[in-house]
């Protein structure tokens, strides 16, 4: 399972054009917005609070999530993490700002891919 954590106040999940470009980067890696749990931390204040718990292999943040969905304690941004577990990590900047800025989805894919597509 892929959880997907923005932080989007006064939105239930992302503003339409943010919406839009996580749906082509999802497209990119073959999957649709039903392949993944998509959690606005604005609306949701700890993963205690979503019904029936959250279960993941892969944790994309989208934004630096608040304190309690701080699943590790490394986070760097563009650096894929592991934990103990083999959960895999990855922290990008906002939708809103990787949208704008054609470094950051070069970023952004790379570690993707690594995610994704290892070699």
């Amino acid at each position: 399972l892929i959880l997907v954590l923005v932080d989007e106040p006064g939105e239930q999940y992302l503003a339409e054009a943010h919406q839009q470009l996580l749906v082509k980067i999802l497209q990119a890696l073959k999957l649709t917005l039903e392949d993944i749990s998509l959690v606005n931390v604005s609306r949701a204040p700890s993963p205690d609070a979503i019904e029936g718990g959250i279960n993941f292999n892969i944790s994309i943040s989208f934004g630096m999530p608040p304190e309690p969905w701080q699943f590790s304690n490394f986070f760097r941004k563009y650096e894929v993490m592991m934990d103990e577990t083999e959960r895999a990590f990855l922290f990008a900047d906002t939708l809103a700002e990787i949208g704008q800025d054609v470094e950051k989805k070069k970023q952004l894919w790379l570690n993707l891919k690594a995610i994704f597509q290892p070699e």
